[in-house]
């Protein structure tokens, strides 16, 4: 009987590899459901399942999973319940709210967040806090990060399109924790009730900006200066995208994990040089513990300046679960630091799992780990980078196909370039310029000088290689059964020479490559009605032609539905050639996409 007590004793639950993926699988299961289960009961469970884990027989992989299930019901429950209702779509308000992040001037107008903290509807206050996404068209004035307007806007929920190899808009307002999009409306109670509010790091931001946009004139080169300074892409136009996209080099545009790493290792650099500077200092307190706080400190300072978007918050995340058990002289693997950093990412938003780059900065990060030269081998760093950037590109190969319906072709050649230029050269000499451009204008304007000089030939590069035939490769919408056998496929092949069957594991790629598709028979007929919004867009297909009535609209703000919408459609559905498009009249809702 006491032994049956002692079992149940109390104690804090360890994280092991194993438990951190079955919080993972239990997150992610609630993204295959139609609908949340019991959302009224899901906090009762969460709260039962966590007074499991204190207690030694209660720790079990079941309960971990059932931890990270309902918590992704209350969370997403919760993103649910504080967006606009459905019965207000369209309705005026009158809210107050802070100017978020950096603005996002357009030709018709400006597109902006507002933190919203108040909000009326028929002169009644209303209960709706939140993020917000407006457009002000046409006249819009300066809206200065950091200031508090007063504005009447016409609110809707978020909402997408909903088409074959078209992004989910409504899924990504969910991981922001977006509540509504709309307009702001022309009215004389629109007004600036606090100018810009001090300290604020997104006005920094913006002064950052339009240094760059005065001193860097290029049309290419000083949005990407922006971006990799302050990440801000809003002036990166279609053609730049699609070089990214064709050199597969766009994660070092964004701000990625790698540079917020760059900066947290230089941080722990600048620690250890000051504890060898100062001998003494060690003898109270160890070199190791004075480099985790420093590096946390600069890998956060640059997150700040680079706007800390959902991104960059999980990869200061990651670092900081990794320097914390270093501070706390705990010993950990590969898989459970991995582990650990998922735990951590789970517990602070489950709805991370719903973003593309939370798959691939771990899967990237796990096979960066795996390929890399061991502590110890004698062997030049650089040597490895051909190898590790093939098998990075290989692995990643299925992924990349079902987030993204593309892959680059000739990315694995052109990340070799890219990768360290940008990343040891371009974006240290970039961020040294922007934070001396406001107190030492010279300074930082020969440095920002000396970054667009450093980026130029590499560019010239990317643009030669975009323009290769082979650069760009679209796929048709595979299922999900052919991407699980691929990701085994391409793991397979990266099996130790000698492994029975090692090169027919290969032949596991080829469903994703070409998947099957049963034809249509004589006389029978397919029909797409593609979401184009306010428009129309239709897709007939029979077993040996393909025809496209309409194309939807082409707005003055810059959406085009037939590039954005009706073409990656027909890529996603193999279409290949289209026999004819019928423009049924003039209107733009359902010629301006043609």
């Amino acid at each position: 009987m006491f032994e049956r007590i002692r079992s149940w004793r109390v104690r804090l639950p360890s994280l092991s590899a194993a438990r951190a993926a079955a919080a993972l699988a239990g997150a992610v299961s609630v993204q295959v459901l139609p609908v949340l289960p019991w959302p009224d009961a899901m906090p009762c469970v969460l709260a039962a399942a966590i007074v499991a884990l204190l207690f030694a027989r209660g720790n079990r992989l079941v309960v971990w999973f059932l931890a990270g299930f309902a918590w992704t019901v209350v969370r997403a429950d919760g993103w649910l319940e504080a967006r606009l209702p459905a019965a207000w779509h369209g309705r005026d308000f009158v809210v107050s709210g802070v100017v978020r992040d950096l603005p996002r001037v357009e030709a018709r107008g400006t597109r902006f967040e507002l933190d919203l903290d108040a909000a009326q509807l028929d002169g009644r206050p209303i209960d709706l806090e939140g993020p917000v996404r407006l457009t002000w068209y046409d006249d819009a004035p300066a809206l200065a990060p950091c200031s508090r307007w007063t504005l009447r806007v016409r609110l809707r929920p978020p909402r997408g399109l909903v088409n074959p190899g078209f992004g989910d808009s409504e899924r990504g307002a969910a991981q922001q924790g977006r509540v509504a999009d709309g307009y702001v409306r022309d009215a004389a109670t629109n007004r600036v009730t606090e100018p810009e509010q001090a300290p604020c790091i997104d006005g920094l931001r913006a002064d950052i900006t339009q240094a760059i946009a005065r001193e860097v004139g290029d049309a290419t080169l000083g949005p990407l200066l922006r971006a990799l300074a302050v990440g801000d892409q809003s002036a990166i136009d279609e053609h730049d995208w699609d070089v990214l996209r064709a050199t597969g080099i766009g994660h070092l545009i964004a701000i990625s994990g790698l540079h917020v790493s760059l900066f947290a290792a230089f941080g722990a650099w600048l620690a250890r040089r000051a504890w060898k500077a100062a001998p003494r200092l060690v003898m109270h307190v160890p070199g190791p513990l004075l480099e985790a706080p420093v590096a946390l400190a600069c890998a956060t300072a640059y997150g700040l300046l680079a706007g800390m978007g959902l991104p960059t918050v999980r990869t200061l995340v990651m670092i900081a679960v990794a320097l914390a058990a270093r501070f706390l002289r705990r010993a950990t693997g590969v898989a459970q630091s991995l582990g650990l950093a998922a735990f951590a990412i789970i517990a602070w938003d489950p709805l991370a799992v719903l973003a593309p780059g939370f798959w691939l900065s771990f899967v990237g990060v796990a096979i960066l780990l795996a390929t890399t030269t061991p502590l110890g081998d004698e062997r030049a760093p650089w040597r490895d980078m051909p190898r590790v950037q093939w098998r990075m590109s290989w692995l990643l190969l299925p992924l990349t196909v079902g987030f993204f319906g593309q892959a680059s072709l000739v990315g694995p050649v052109a990340n070799l370039f890219a990768v360290p230029w940008i990343s040891f050269v371009v974006v240290p000499v970039t961020v040294a310029a922007a934070i001396l451009l406001e107190p030492l204008p010279g300074p930082g304007i020969a440095l920002l000088h000396l970054a667009e000089a450093l980026l130029r030939p590499l560019w010239w590069l990317m643009e030669w290689f975009a323009a290769q035939p082979p650069a760009q490769h679209w796929f048709v919408v595979v299922p999900a059964g052919s991407l699980a056998l691929a990701a085994i496929g391409v793991a397979a092949g990266l099996l130790p020479r000698g492994v029975p069957l090692r090169a027919c594991a290969v032949l596991l790629v080829l469903p994703m490559l070409v998947p099957p598709r049963a034809p249509l028979a004589a006389g029978e007929f397919e029909v797409w009605m593609l979401d184009v919004g306010q428009g129309l867009s239709v897709l007939v297909r029979t077993r040996d032609h393909a025809v496209l009535y309409d194309a939807g609209a082409r707005h003055p703000g810059g959406f085009d539905a037939g590039e954005a919408v009706v073409v990656p459609a027909l890529r996603a559905l193999g279409v290949d050639p289209l026999d004819r498009i019928v423009v049924s009249h003039g209107d733009n809702d359902h010629a301006g996409g043609a």
